[in-house]
């Protein structure tokens, strides 16, 4: 998955770990005037699968980058990486020098032996998602610790920062990023654990500026890396604006390709409604078609499902990668009817439909407003969606919020595990069992579940009202 914004020269901008192209949106803001800035979500981050070998090294992203730019028909670009994605970028210019106009290293890690050693057998400690929630724990006390530490792991004097906590948004941006690269998260970053960064620099052959500002956790790393005919090492100050400025003019000495961007492969789609986009996946097959609805709220990439039918899997508006609705037009209608646009745009002329948990209450709906939809076998569907009967108004899922000590965390991870078994709650606590007959909620589904719902917290409206207008 990339963002793509401007016109003109490409620049193509490599995200830090574990984060995504999200946030590079300041640098798409700087250079969009000038340049077509593509930020690519590195494999495993944001919304681009994660690439097959379980212990990709810099090889397997630089073949990525490479594939890219082939798709975009891109011969040379402007290159611009921080932190992983700066080492992910000096990777790609160190083989393909001749693809390179000007590179741009912000927070290029220079670690020694020792600390390459230390980084990868203790900043890269496991996450795995546990039942009782105590990954949760462990994630928000680290993220907090990053931003007062580096590494966070060394609680000392001599590893203690010199800049503030970020605001509240900025921590669960962050938290999302684990979130989002799950088990996986440390791919990336062992690529730049394993590059003797000054080694790197002195052997690179393309322009590059090498900078960093003051609040970066690796700013120090820049006295480590000597200045050379190819490399400019440049220490900036706080200011946003002397950030953008020196890389504006860094690339606007160098040409590359003028890029013609296709939005268009791969079985996962994006389909353009005007106020935003649906996300869904699509697998061609025989017969008539199958519209699947992700149990609410994960979305399509947590949804494995075979067919030997042509299929499409969908995140509602909201929900998994798929914008929210715009705003007070969040009605059932409204949700429906983008779906009923997709097949219409697509040309289907009928179709079954099925889903999963709150995706199958959802399926009702569409079943009875398209008059080419047939409803199919539903799974796991909650007990009061068919028969009418019983939820309290207090809200089954609650919309997740930023609060400063990380309590929302746990208080969505318990009520989306307990209500797998329930089918109403009273004062935040699940009640009155379910007597139908639910598949177990493993570990990885509630996970799959919780973090589709920090990614889409809009995924909980869509629920409410599933709930509110559930059928008689």
């Amino acid at each position: 998955m990339a963002r793509v914004a401007g016109s003109g020269p490409a620049v193509l901008a490599l995200h830090e770990s574990p984060r995504s192209s999200h946030s590079l949106l300041p640098l798409i803001d700087t250079l969009a005037n000038r340049y077509t800035v593509i930020t690519l979500d590195t494999p495993g981050y944001g919304e681009s699968d994660p690439l097959e070998p379980t212990r990709p090294d810099a090889n397997d992203f630089v073949a990525v980058i490479g594939g890219v730019l082939d798709a975009l028909q891109i011969r040379k670009v402007l290159l611009y990486g921080t932190h992983t994605g700066a080492a992910l970028a000096v990777s790609f210019a160190l083989m393909h020098p001749q693809r390179v106009a000007a590179l741009v290293l912000d927070g290029f890690a220079a670690f020694d032996a020792e600390e390459q050693r230390d980084f990868n057998d203790r900043y890269l400690c496991p996450f795995e998602p546990a039942w009782d929630g105590s990954h949760l724990a462990e994630l928000w006390s680290r993220v907090r610790d990053l931003y007062m530490w580096f590494p966070y792991h060394h609680r000392d004097a001599a590893h203690r920062l010199r800049t503030e906590l970020p605001s509240v948004g900025a921590l669960y941006g962050t938290v999302r990023g684990f979130l989002a690269s799950g088990a996986g998260y440390w791919r990336g970053y062992r690529c730049a654990g394993a590059i003797d960064a000054p080694a790197a620099a002195q052997a690179l052959r393309v322009p590059t500026l090498l900078t960093a500002r003051p609040h970066d956790l690796i700013a120090a790393h820049l006295q480590r890396i000597q200045s050379s005919n190819h490399v400019q090492v440049q220490t900036l100050g706080p200011s946003i604006e002397e950030w953008a400025g020196a890389i504006a003019a860094h690339f606007a000495s160098h040409e590359s390709d003028v890029a013609m961007v296709s939005t268009r492969s791969g079985e996962r789609r994006l389909a353009y409604l005007g106020q935003g986009a649906l996300h869904f996946r699509e697998a061609e097959g025989v017969g008539r078609p199958l519209v699947v609805i992700p149990d609410l709220p994960t979305g399509t990439i947590d949804t494995p499902w075979t067919s030997e039918r042509p299929c499409w899997v969908i995140d509602p508006p909201g929900c998994g990668y798929s914008d929210p609705l715009a705003e007070g037009q969040e009605s059932i209608g409204n949700w429906v009817a983008a779906l009923v646009w997709l097949m219409s745009e697509r040309g289907i002329d009928a179709y079954d439909v099925t889903g999963s948990g709150f995706g199958a209450v959802f399926a009702r709906h569409l079943a009875a407003l398209d008059r080419r939809a047939r409803l199919a076998p539903l799974q796991a569907e909650p007990v009061w969606s068919a028969t009418g009967v019983g939820t309290t108004g207090e809200r089954l899922v609650p919309k997740p919020w930023a609060d400063p000590d990380g309590g929302a965390l746990f208080a969505t991870w318990y009520r989306l595990r307990d209500l797998r078994y329930y089918d109403e709650i009273a004062q935040g606590i699940p009640r009155s069992r379910r007597e139908g007959a639910v598949s177990e909620f493993d570990t990885q589904r509630l996970y799959a579940a919780h973090k589709g719902l920090w990614l889409a917290p809009e995924s909980s409206d869509l629920i409410t009202l599933l709930q509110a207008a559930r059928f008689a």
